[in-house]
């Protein structure tokens, strides 16, 4: 679910940013299909590349976590 919200969430926002591109320069929004897609897909890529960030970065935290928690074990007792 979370890698879904992820692609999805940056696949909208690589369209809403091909829209507004085609806005400030004034030309027709549904004029080239294939911009949109292009956008769509490199920032869904981004986004799947984000999700694997954000994995690694939470399994590195939790390992981070759960030594702290035993060196704080180790030093009452």
């Amino acid at each position: 679910m979370a890698l879904a919200s992820y692609v999805l969430g940056f696949s909208s926002l690589g369209l809403a940013t091909r829209c507004w591109q085609l806005a400030i320069e004034r030309r027709n929004i549904f004029d080239n299909f294939w911009g949109h897609l292009i956008a769509a897909g490199a920032f869904g890529t981004a986004g799947f590349y984000l999700h694997g960030v954000s994995e690694r970065q939470q399994s590195a935290l939790s390992e981070r976590k759960q030594t702290l928690i035993d060196n704080r074990e180790k030093l009452q007792q």
